[in-house]
């Protein structure tokens, strides 16, 4: 059973790709730059405009559609110790879709959705609270977790020293969200939370041309909704129910990840990372998932070429499926990606490609044991091509 996917995406002002973040918007991020360190400009600001077809057959689902995001971006920065960030998502889909069941990898969204609304207290240059509509983010190498926008609070410590070693620590409490839902949780009597705790090294050694980091993060659900349930029922977790949908195992545990970066020469350089995943409140045969990627960089006059394969495996309830990263298939998936990316730095222009091959763990029609849920599960393929253009507007 095949998924073909084609994303074709063209990015104006202030844009950036990366996996999942709000899941309204699929394979794609569009972010207002960050702030650097020595950056003293009062306010920052960007708009963004994607275009997105997709493809998505198996045996649930029928579906063609396009769609258009435009994202507006402002952000601002009072002196050294506050600063704001608005963004906003219009989504258009227009297209078909045929599914069995309600199977939310089909679903079309069209609307208006807020994606961050954040303020941020800096009292020193080590220490950071922000607050509102979040865009949380899990381990920074690599991690299973798809970003989100999430309301709720964080706490930041930083520490960097001019031999090249940075320190921090973050914690965090947010509302998590469903796919489905979009950012509303409507159950009567719920009260979902997510807490974070990550702590990480990052380490440079200017002469070797190396680099060396590592993660570690404590995740743990409360009380997740029946609609997050659903949600990941159909795309791979164990739940049980009929109309008010539960997940059978709760979801805490730790992602761990490592990295590595060596240029070889001025126009090489090699990358590896890694992450596992373990939910401690899962079975052992459901809890766990692995990834790799090896990555590879030749860097020409004016552009560059970025070759790399990743290998990855995530069992079904490692984590609540409607959170992971979807350009793996979801949860319940052992498979491989390979990509390439073409980067033309003084352009800020960049153009990827990439396929994946995710198979289904446990499938439909095989004995299963009682634990194991594999309902909509099949093998699929996802084929991705995009462009991406960067700009900074003030």
């Amino acid at each position: 059973m095949n998924i073909h996917l084609i994303i074709l995406s063209l990015f104006v002002p202030i844009l950036a790709f990366s996996q999942t973040t709000n899941p309204l918007k699929q394979e794609l991020r569009v972010e207002l730059e960050e702030f650097s360190e020595n950056d003293d400009r009062m306010y920052n600001a960007g708009v963004g405009y994607t275009l997105m077809g997709r493809r998505f057959d198996d045996p649930f689902v029928n579906s063609r559609w396009g769609r258009s995001i435009i994202e507006a971006n402002i952000g601002m920065k009072y002196e050294d110790w506050f600063k704001a960030r608005l963004s906003a998502v219009q989504i258009f889909t227009s297209g078909a879709v045929g599914y069995q069941l309600g199977v939310t990898e089909a679903g079309a969204t069209n609307g208006l959705f807020l994606d961050e609304a954040s303020v941020s207290i800096m009292p020193n240059d080590w220490l950071e609270g922000s607050a509102g509509v979040l865009s949380i983010s899990y381990n920074p190498i690599m991690s299973f977790f798809g970003g989100a926008a999430q309301t709720g609070g964080m706490i930041s410590f930083d520490h960097k020293n001019d031999n090249g070693l940075k320190l921090s620590f973050d914690v965090s409490q947010t509302i998590p969200t469903s796919i489905a839902k979009g950012n509303i949780i409507t159950d009567e009597g719920t009260n979902p939370l997510l807490t974070l705790a990550t702590a990480y090294i990052d380490f440079k050694n200017e002469p070797t041309g190396s680099r060396a980091r590592a993660s570690v993060t404590h995740f743990e659900y409360t009380d997740l909704s029946t609609a997050t349930a659903s949600d990941s029922f159909r795309t791979g977790s164990t739940v049980a129910g009929g109309t008010n949908f539960q997940f059978v195992h709760e979801f805490r545990g730790k992602e761990l990840a490592l990295g590595f970066e060596q240029e070889l020469g001025i126009s090489h350089e090699l990358k590896l990372k890694g992450s596992i995943i373990n939910n401690e409140r899962a079975p052992e045969e459901l809890r766990d998932g692995e990834q790799v990627k090896l990555e590879f960089e030749r860097k020409f006059n004016k552009w560059s070429l970025i070759p790399s394969v990743t290998r990855f495996r995530i069992e079904g309830d490692a984590l609540p499926s409607s959170y992971s990263v979807s350009s793996y298939g979801y949860t319940n998936r052992d498979g491989y990606s390979v990509a390439m990316k073409a980067e033309v730095p003084k352009l800020n222009f960049n153009l990827f490609a990439s396929y994946t091959n995710a198979t289904a763990i446990n499938k439909d029609g095989e004995n299963l044991t009682v634990s194991q849920n594999s309902t909509y599960q099949a093998d699929r393929e996802i084929f991705t091509l995009g462009a991406e253009v960067t700009y900074d507007i003030f």
